[in-house]
């Protein structure tokens, strides 16, 4: 299973605001086109083959250039577990 990690793409705005809302912050999407693209470096997405599988974002820090704040961080996964079944009869 290969993930592959990359920064956000405008294609891909629109699943990474509603998989931001589902599992971490919810804002309108004005509010995340203004964040994503004032740090568009600091919002990070994980994809699997061609979906959405996670995502990450922070902040830099205001008061120096040194230190960023992750502000979330989510994933979902891909695995899927065939269990043997009985049929009890």
């Amino acid at each position: 299973m290969t993930y592959k990690i990359e920064r956000l793409s405008n294609e891909f705005y629109e699943k990474a605001h509603s998989f931001q809302c589902e599992y971490l912050d919810q804002e309108d999407y004005s509010t995340f086109l203004k964040r994503v693209n004032k740090e568009p470096d600091l919002y990070l997405i994980a994809k699997y083959k061609d979906e959405l599988a996670g995502l990450c974002y922070g902040h830099a820090n205001e008061n120096d250039n040194l230190h960023i704040h992750l502000q979330g961080i989510a994933a979902v996964s891909y695995t899927h577990l065939t269990l043997p079944t009985k049929r009890i009869v």
